[in-house]
């Protein structure tokens, strides 16, 4: 143990946030804050999976949305009156729909290449033929299981056994 007082360290997070909101939101309205702390790390986490890596994203997605926001908001403001705080918002909203599909997409292939659980019961279905036959060169993903390799075919993963395949 290092003997550090955990509870303090806490308190004076939980309060450096609360001033920094309040100030903020007096400064620069409850939509922005609030859109500010939320949207940057949700989109963040659609492409990392690692705190740091999403902490060091989410900062340059606020960052990029807000001077992205001010910049468009100088520009149209020549031709309409555009409000630089909901720019930006819509600005970090708009890079969160363009990563979202790419997070579901990242997310999926991960859950195909993991290994199954431990405990998993080795249900399989014995089927006779198939349409190709698998190995290195087939360019579906594959993904050690025990004392042979699945490929991932069709949503489920198979793997060839002597003359049949079997599906898990």
């Amino acid at each position: 143990m290092a003997g550090l007082n955990v509870r303090v360290y806490n308190v004076l997070v939980a309060v450096l946030a609360a001033v920094s909101v309040t100030v903020a939101m007096r400064t620069v309205g409850l939509l922005l804050v609030s859109a500010l702390m939320v949207v940057p790390v949700a989109t963040a986490q659609q492409v990392t999976r690692s705190f740091r890596t999403t902490l060091a994203a989410s900062m340059a997605i606020g960052t990029g949305a807000s001077l992205g926001g001010l910049v468009i908001s100088a520009f149209a403001s020549f031709h309409a009156r555009v409000a630089p705080g909901p720019t930006i918002v819509l600005l970090a909203l708009a890079g969160f729909m363009v990563t979202w599909p790419l997070g579901v997409f990242l997310r999926s292939r991960q859950r195909l290449r993991a290994p199954f659980p431990a405990g998993h019961p080795d249900e399989h279905e014995v089927t006779e033929g198939h349409p190709h036959e698998h190995g290195p060169t087939c360019g579906h993903v594959a993904v050690p299981h025990e004392d042979h390799v699945d490929y991932v075919h069709d949503g489920h993963r198979h793997a060839p056994h002597g003359t049949h395949y079997d599906e898990h």
